[in-house]
């Protein structure tokens, strides 16, 4: 048996995606219950969390490590006494690069790491273009796929509009918003609702600013907020009853809510971040530029109005979900990624 230390936020909802590999390695045993402190340590603090690790990689005997992100757990992974693999996210990838202490510090997360595993061609290309020949060689590309609860139920009627990322100004909440009543306005009953996500979202002075807004709007009996943190079930059925789903970050990794969303066969709309800039072209997908703040919601209106329209263009849903919904597919390079395990 291979003995694996998850080596990330353990609260973090994403992390607890990567159930669907390690579940489906049987030689492996997963260590999950490692937490270290975040956020600004004295040195002191730093040296105390490093040997916190190390004592528990040695007591549990860990064979190697999962390290989620190249941030504060790649930099810890730096002085660990064990090889680690990295999954490395689109955000933190992209803006090193104009930060020359931070690119240091990149490089050397990346060199060290044993394998790099990558969710997009973007950041895999991005690293072949900004990094040495012999980081490239060593990363894997596969995403996580939606699990099976995501299916297309061909509801006859899909009318809301889906905005699935949690509230925050870094999805352009407030610009989808202002979009929907525009299309709202024009189009009348041929769209419904809008479905805003609340569940995961920071406490901060933009979200209280989204919920008074939506207190105050002409359409606020359309506009539905969903407080609750939802299961698998009720995203799926919430994607079904949608003409599409807006997932328009300023910066990003492929997210596994687009991945859940395509499944559903629900239309997609995506900014145009590297994430999802090869895949916009690919496979049709419409994309909006979110450089320019004052355009997006311009932009979004007219592509809403073009997606309930009767010629719009579907994009190939088929060969989309195969290329990066595909389980199998996508268990098998992971089993590349880990190493030396069945």
């Amino acid at each position: 048996m291979t003995k694996l230390l998850v080596f990330g936020n353990n609260n973090s909802p994403h992390i607890k995606t990567w159930d669907i590999f390690y579940n489906n390695c049987p030689s492996l045993t997963v260590y999950n219950d490692l937490y270290i402190k975040e956020g600004n340590l004295s040195s002191i603090s730093f040296l105390k969390e490093i040997y916190k690790v190390n004592k528990y990689i040695k007591d549990k005997k860990i064979d190697v490590v999962h390290t989620h992100s190249a941030g504060i757990f790649g930099l810890n992974s730096l002085f660990l006494n064990q090889s680690f693999i990295l999954t490395i996210y689109g955000s933190e990838l992209y803006n090193s690069i104009n930060n020359p202490f931070k690119k240091i510090i990149m490089i050397l997360v990346l060199k060290k790491a044993k394998a790099i595993s990558c969710s997009s061609i973007a950041a895999q290309d991005f690293i072949k273009k900004n990094f040495s020949k012999s980081i490239y060689k060593k990363t894997f590309l596969f995403s996580i796929p939606a699990n099976n609860n995501f299916i297309n139920k061909k509801f006859k009627k899909r009318v809301d509009i889906f905005s699935n990322r949690r509230i925050g100004e870094l999805y352009n909440t407030f610009e989808i918003i202002k979009s929907y009543e525009q299309v709202k306005e024009i189009l009348k009953q041929k769209v419904g609702d809008l479905v805003l996500l609340d569940g995961y979202s920071d406490n901060n002075s933009y979200r209280d600013s989204i919920i008074k807004y939506v207190s105050d709007s002409k359409f606020k009996n359309n506009i539905q907020i969903i407080s609750k943190k939802l299961n698998s079930e009720d995203l799926n059925n919430i994607y079904n009853s949608s003409k599409c789903f807006i997932n328009i970050p300023h910066s990003d990794q492929l997210s596994l809510s687009f991945l859940e969303g395509v499944k559903t066969e629900c239309i997609p709309i995506v900014s145009n971040i590297p994430a999802y800039d090869q895949i916009s072209e690919k496979y049709n997908i419409k994309k909006v530029d979110t450089t320019n703040n004052s355009n997006i919601i311009s932009q979004l209106k007219n592509i809403l109005i073009e997606v309930y329209s009767d010629n719009n263009e579907l994009p190939d849903f088929n060969r989309l979900n195969y290329e990066y919904n595909n389980i199998n597919k996508s268990i098998d390079e992971f089993k590349k990624f880990i190493g030396d395990v069945k």
